[in-house]
């Protein structure tokens, strides 16, 4: 049984379903498969619709109730996020909704560079932008949309600590609970998530956005590909 939820967990969860950021019936790869493409592909997939100009209005209404959320997460773990690094590219606009909430705004975000190499499609990153100014020391906070093996995560942890940030937690949306927690935890990271793909998916078959088959076939393949 998935743990129960708040009121703007709630929102957050319905509004995952009504922009069509959970979609099923077909057949999806995460950046775990670049390193191992024998796996099976996933019945379902959590990504944001393409950005739009103006941007549809219940996906602003989403990552500003997220940029909330993950700032009462900072209060209430005692987490300092004196710079916040979305890692690129779909949590980018996560990132920025977080750095409003505070005085100083965008002057808290840390932009960093994602690459995938043509032949490969591995992906890496490099940064933060040269204009963003921080001393070596400092605290980052990275910013993840959907927590899966943590490889993307893992990645830019790297980077960030090799230019001499200090990372002790990540923040992510939804923590599928496919192994990139126990990965990040065991270099030393406190993950803190908004949802888990089980109460996600519990969310959604209570309120009728998904059939029970689709949230059994989803956990069903995340319990059996563990990464």
């Amino acid at each position: 049984m998935a743990e129960p939820i708040i009121a703007r967990q709630a929102e957050i969860a319905d509004l995952y379903f009504r922009t069509g950021s959970f979609q099923s019936g077909g057949e999806w790869k995460f950046s775990i498969h670049r390193l191992h493409p024998e796996l099976p592909p996933s019945p379902s997939y959590l990504h944001y619709p393409s950005d739009t100009d103006p941007r549809d209005p219940l996906v602003a209404d989403l990552f500003d109730l997220i940029g909330v959320e993950f700032h009462d997460i900072c209060d209430e773990l005692d987490i300092d996020p004196t710079h916040i690094g979305p890692i690129p590219n779909g949590s980018v606009p996560l990132g920025e909704e977080l750095s409003k909430t505070y005085p100083e705004g965008t002057d808290r975000l840390a932009r960093f560079t994602k690459h995938t190499d043509p032949d490969t499609d591995l992906v890496s990153f490099t940064g933060p932008e040269p204009d963003h100014l921080y001393v070596p020391g400092d605290k980052l906070v990275p910013i993840e949309d959907h927590l899966t093996a943590a490889t993307n995560s893992d990645a830019f942890i790297t980077v960030a600590e090799n230019a001499g940030f200090v990372v002790n937690h990540l923040l992510c949306v939804v923590d599928r609970r496919q192994g990139g927690r126990q990965r990040l935890e065991r270099r030393g990271i406190q993950v803190a998530s908004i949802l888990t793909l089980d109460t996600l998916l519990d969310h959604g078959v209570k309120h009728r956005h998904i059939l029970r088959a689709t949230a059994e076939e989803t956990l069903r393949y995340r319990d059996a590909n563990q990464f």
